[in-house]
């Protein structure tokens, strides 16, 4: 599928090839074999899959592109056109056979494609840098070519000391450690063949945050705010130097990328929010500031108090300043419009360490608090909650959960960002109103319009690494104009929970109005059978006619596949345009951008997947679109900062929530808290 890329104005990070023959000789396998690709016996010839009589169809078989003199599998002649799984798998064979005569390091991540990582590093640090670019051999029913897709997923980082110098110099360390590089291969500790336990001289570890906090190695910090412009960039640019025109590779590359254009074009970031007195805007902060929350606080006063170390003394002092009063801005009152009092004898001094929650709860249980005031702590912490040992991170947690149990909102604020002469508090201070709006129970503001009646109920994921714990938290509305109904959380190998979160919220939504219209779950992955089958006897049992639909939204933006507009100075599609890449799997970009000026981000497109309980309900284009520019919508409703979310807070709000919850002591939150955003 050869394009013109002159006059094509939108390009996927696809190149679509050939290959020089469409027939080649296959070995076939029964037998288990970690270094060969493999498929599906029903994915197989008719002539092998009648070798295999007794065989299920759903039955693994091990394939051999370079067939050994000795096997004693199957051998057949294989239509690459045909048999699109073997193609894929014979592609990744072609790929894989060409890095490793590259010496290139290389990994297959869990679905079979393939890694590459090029090293990007300075000869004077104790570490290796590489960029790792991942190639997804990729059909699509329209195309009778296969595409190669290429993404860059990050860095990582390889110590230039091996693993028997390590055990020498810093013993202690290598407990942390978990996968290292053998061979230019980069496999799981435990996973490595049994001759290279023995050669610990050749391995080389790579970083993980454990083992560099056990070095003390620190790593930059890099934040970008242009990732899609990079991102074409690094892979453009990997293609070029690497793959085109080598004919090493086997594989026959086109011109050009793979043509696309916009599905739909949604209502965009200019789509006006409500604010106090029931106006409306299309700017966060400008909103917020002219009019205040859509729903204020009903309090008679709001009183706040400081929680900080002797170091963060100062840090103190300049946040009473700027939030109280600020420079400008006005402090916090200019937003939630209302006066914020500080009582200085409320605040407690606590020392530095790992028994902070401790001695803070020795404090507060001392503390005279009026039940009819509503009262705001603000934490000042000595080390960000993202570094340092796990002891001290679990601190803030600890803090969190002690003053939600006495039914005081927090917010926490590392010292040293506060007194930082580049922190701008007119972002920060507008940021932290809005959220403690929402967390004392008001609501800052809502969409302008809203869609068909509808329940949303939308679920998130975290995992703690170092325990391999996950957890799953959900969330309801009871329309999509920003009230939500309810928080829950609880771990996610509970196939049953799904089910019992959605008949919950339904009843809470037939309770006060009646019938919805459809039920839409936003999910942070594709509802598997397994866990779709207690839904559907849910819903067979409720109403069997009730359209149900889950919109599988990815947790973090995609890196798999994204969109060049090539006419575009920055190559970045405007904010809400859609584009399909195959079946119901679409991109989402949200952004901001109309196509004029400099875009004030970049960041990678929403990847959003679309399933019904009955399919034919997916062959409307208007519901599609419905269901996407929901997905929309609901980034708008991050009560978190004045930039518009990349996510819906459908899911990002319940991702938080447990993010939090996890590291609780406690297995349930006190009463009151299950409408409240408290985890912003």
């Amino acid at each position: 599928m050869t394009t013109n890329q002159e006059t094509t104005p939108f390009h996927l990070n696809l190149r679509p090839f050939s290959f020089p023959t469409d027939e080649i000789k296959v070995g076939f396998s029964l037998t288990p074999s970690q270094s060969r690709q493999s498929v599906k016996l029903k994915a197989c010839p008719d002539d092998i899959r009648r070798c295999y009589p007794e065989q299920h169809e759903n039955d693994t078989i091990y394939l051999y592109f370079d067939i050994p003199k000795d096997f004693e599998g199957q051998q057949w002649l294989v239509s690459l056109s045909a048999h699109r799984q073997i193609a894929r798998c014979y592609a990744h064979f072609l790929l894989h056979s060409y890095f490793v005569n590259q010496n290139a390091y290389q990994q297959s991540n869990f679905v079979n494609d393939l890694v590459i990582w090029q090293n990007e590093s300075s000869k004077t640090s104790p570490y290796a840098q590489f960029n790792r670019i991942q190639l997804k051999v990729k059909y699509y029913e329209e195309d009778e070519q296969p595409s190669l897709g290429l993404s860059y997923i990050g860095n990582s980082y390889i110590l230039k000391e091996s693993l028997e110098s390590l055990d020498n110099s810093q013993p202690g360390a290598t407990r942390h450690l978990k996968k290292v590089i053998y061979n230019k291969q980069i496999m799981h500790h435990k996973h490595l063949p049994d001759e290279a336990h023995a050669a610990r001289d050749k391995q080389y570890p790579i970083l993980n945050r454990e083992l560099r906090q056990a070095l003390d190695i620190v790593i930059p910090t890099r934040r970008n705010p242009n990732k899609h412009q990079e991102q074409w960039n690094i892979v453009s640019h990997f293609f070029k130097e690497i793959l085109q025109n080598k004919t090493a590779t086997g594989l026959i590359f086109d011109n050009s990328w793979r043509a696309t254009e916009p599905l739909f074009q949604l209502e965009g970031a200019k789509k006006a929010l409500v604010f106090g007195g029931g106006n409306t805007h299309d700017d966060v902060y400008k909103g917020l500031r002219s009019f205040g929350p859509y729903l204020p606080l009903k309090v008679k006063q709001l009183v706040c108090f400081f929680i900080y170390t002797p170091e963060e003394k100062a840090a103190k002092e300049k946040l009473k300043e700027e939030l109280l009063s600020g420079a400008s801005y006005k402090g916090l009152s200019a937003y939630m419009k209302l006066a914020v009092h500080h009582e200085d004898q409320l605040d407690i001094c606590i020392d530095k360490g790992d028994t902070m929650a401790e001695q803070l709860a020795a404090q507060l249980s001392l503390k005279s608090l009026d039940t009819s005031l509503s009262y705001f702590a603000i934490y000042i912490s000595p080390f960000d909650k993202y570094t340092g040992a796990e002891k001290y991170r679990r601190v803030y947690y600890q803090i969190k959960e002690l003053l939600l149990k006495r039914g005081i909102a927090s917010q926490a604020f590392v010292g040293a960002k506060a007194i930082d002469a580049e922190t701008k508090f007119y972002y920060w201070v507008p940021n932290i109103a809005m959220a403690a709006i929402a967390k004392l129970g008001g609501i800052p503001w809502v969409l302008s319009k809203t869609h068909q009646t509808s329940l949303v109920v939308g679920f998130g994921m975290y995992k703690l690494p170092q325990y391999d714990l996950k957890f799953e938290a959900s969330s309801f509305v009871f329309s999509d104009d920003g009230h939500f109904k309810g928080f829950d959380y609880y771990p996610a190998n509970e196939s049953s929970a799904i089910a019992a979160k959605l008949e919950e919220a339904l009843n809470h939504y037939l309770n006060k109005h009646g019938k919805p219209e459809r039920l839409v779950m936003h999910y942070y992955k594709s509802l598997s059978n397994r866990q779709f089958m207690p839904v559907k006897k849910m819903l067979e049992a409720y109403d069997p006619g009730l359209a149900f639909y889950v919109v599988r939204v990815n947790q973090g933006m995609t890196d798999d596949f994204f969109v060049k507009a090539v006419q575009d100075t920055y190559g970045l599609p405007a904010d809400g345009s859609v584009f399909r890449l195959s079946n119901q799997d679409y991109l989402l970009y949200v952004n901001g951008y109309t196509g004029e000026g400099k875009p004030k981000a970049q960041p990678m497109p929403v990847r959003c997947y679309l399933q019904a309980n009955k399919p034919k309900l997916l062959d409307d284009q208007e519901t599609v679109m419905e269901l996407l520019q929901q997905v929309y919508d609901f980034t708008r409703l991050y009560w978190r900062s004045v930039k518009q979310a990349s996510v819906p807070v459908t899911i990002g709000y319940p991702r938080l929530l447990v993010s939090q919850t996890a590291w609780f002591e406690g297995t349930s939150l006190p009463g009151g808290l299950e409408e409240r955003p408290w985890f912003l």
